[in-house]
């Protein structure tokens, strides 16, 4: 499984609080989107607060080819994750 997600369900996790994930080796991203892949759309969750990534080699983003808006982020928790986009480390 490369993704969990398609970003269409976006809308329809608006409470999403947590996100943690660990020890998936195939996962890539949390939202597949599709095949064009911009930077100019932004993908929000409004209400994430805590991310926890650990020992995933294969993931590389949360919604690979777009701007993650998360407002309310406090903690950021990466351990193990060699493929991390650059971009999401800037949340920290």
């Amino acid at each position: 499984m490369k993704s969990l997600f398609s970003v269409a369900m976006i809308r329809m996790l608006p409470k999403l609080s947590t996100l943690e994930m660990s020890e998936v080796t195939q996962l890539e991203e949390v939202f597949k989107g599709g095949n064009t892949i911009t930077n100019d759309v932004a993908i929000g969750l409004v209400n994430l607060s805590k991310i926890e990534l650990q020992k995933l080699p294969s993931f590389a983003d949360i919604c690979k080819g777009f701007k993650l808006q998360t407002p309310k982020i406090k903690h950021l928790d990466i351990v193990e994750c060699p493929s991390i986009s650059p971009s999401l480390r800037e949340i920290q």
